[in-house]
């Protein structure tokens, strides 16, 4: 079983959290991973354009698994700017493969750009060709109205890319009925599979907070992504303006990681709160690697998912297997992921006075943090995160392309 993996701009080398590199980056390193451990027969070539002159041609994840480094343009273009090189993307992957005599048995396109690419290969290959979108920018649309334009073509190719596929996986049954019924896909083609997590990056034990009751008087908060509007940090920002408005004694301290932030950004942000709850109270964190990313999940009381969409929320499923509970939005995988007053909380995306009424619960009648309430939360949240993992996936994944055979 050979896997030809497109990925035109997520390298899944590169570190989540930077420009245009995020949770598909992740997602295809882990499943790539785990299907090749799963079927030691499968072997899978990740085909993603080189995003650095200094990358190496070809990268081995492991004995199964290679990255191949695909020179197309210039390497610092943006994901959209690369829409222009896709077919020189096609061809170079063509004569590589007829070069070294490799044939595949499917195609699995990641993200719309790759799955142009997809449908010009199976023309070529005459395989099987697999989707998943990560994002569709109708849905996006919809939930965040004041999204960046992104390409014109985008989505044209992405109802071209559902009508044309011989299978879509989807991460939600929302995600499906939306392209069932504004991309016209075929209902019988379309398989939802969530995504896992990985425990060996991504471990906690019940969290204990009874040798802290009387030293502990923040809430410690946590926000893991991109700097992209619909991440909703704003959001998050005008919660703790009003939180800090109702009883200035509920202290907490938030630590942004990922993104880069200007210094125009971080002055709004500043006059929001005021010079001294931003000095003291939000630390902006850089990229982080997964390893250092975990630490941050296992310190933090809660993890908030601000985001005006999610396609699924990996880094919920992450902050759960580290005993970490999460407030989120109600969009996407996240209502899948997290159960309201179980392992952490919802609330309808944009909704600054809910979250802030959510945070100000979490704070007992003295002002400190609710410890039995985290405390069961903390529990909870690990216990819910074994019903996500890798291994589920992949197996599933191998399951529904194997049937297409």
């Amino acid at each position: 079983m050979k896997i030809a993996l497109l990925s035109v701009h997520g390298c899944p080398l590169r570190m989540a959290g930077t420009k245009d590199v995020g949770g598909m980056n992740i997602y295809i390193n882990e499943i790539s991973k785990s299907i090749s451990n799963i079927s030691s027969n499968c072997q899978i070539d990740i085909f993603s354009r080189r995003h650095d002159l200094f990358d190496p041609f070809i990268v081995k994840i492991n004995n199964n698994v290679r990255v191949i480094h695909i020179p197309a343009g210039p390497p610092s273009l943006s994901k959209t700017d690369t829409y222009d090189l896709l077919k020189e993307f096609t061809k170079r992957i063509s004569e590589f493969t007829l070069e070294n005599q490799i044939s595949y048995d499917y195609i699995w396109s990641h993200y719309w750009l790759s799955g142009i690419v997809g449908i010009e290969l199976k023309k070529i290959w005459l395989i099987p060709h697999i989707v998943t979108f990560h994002t569709v920018f109708s849905i996006k649309k919809f939930y965040n109205a004041n999204i960046e334009i992104d390409h014109k073509m985008r989505s044209k190719y992405e109802e071209i890319i559902s009508k044309n596929a011989d299978m879509i996986i989807t991460f939600t049954e929302h995600e499906k009925m939306w392209l069932l019924q504004n991309f016209d896909a075929n209902d019988q083609r379309i398989e939802i599979i969530h995504p896992g997590v990985d425990r060996n990056k991504f471990h906690g034990k019940n969290k204990s907070y009874s040798n802290e009751e009387n030293s502990k008087i923040k809430l410690d908060l946590l926000f893991v992504g991109r700097n992209d509007s619909i991440k909703g940090l704003d959001v998050l920002i005008n919660s703790l303006k009003k939180v800090n408005n109702y009883n200035q004694s509920y202290h907490w301290r938030l630590n942004i990681v990922g993104g880069e932030y200007s210094q125009s950004e971080l002055i709004a942000i500043e006059d929001k709160l005021g010079k001294d709850i931003f000095s003291n109270s939000i630390n902006f964190i850089p990229s982080v690697s997964h390893t250092k990313l975990y630490e941050y999940y296992n310190r933090s009381d809660l993890l908030i998912i601000p985001s005006y969409y999610e396609s699924f929320g990996l880094v919920a499923i992450e902050s759960l297997a580290c005993s970490t509970p999460v407030i989120a939005s109600n969009v996407g995988g996240l209502s899948i992921i997290i159960k309201p007053d179980y392992n952490g909380f919802l609330f309808e995306a944009g909704d600054v006075d809910n979250l802030a009424k959510i945070i100000i619960s979490l704070y007992s009648k003295n002002g400190r943090p609710d410890f039995s309430k985290l405390q069961l939360l903390s529990k909870n949240a690990l216990e819910h995160s074994n019903l996500f993992s890798w291994e589920k996936s992949a197996k599933k994944i191998i399951s529904s392309m194997r049937k297409l055979v």
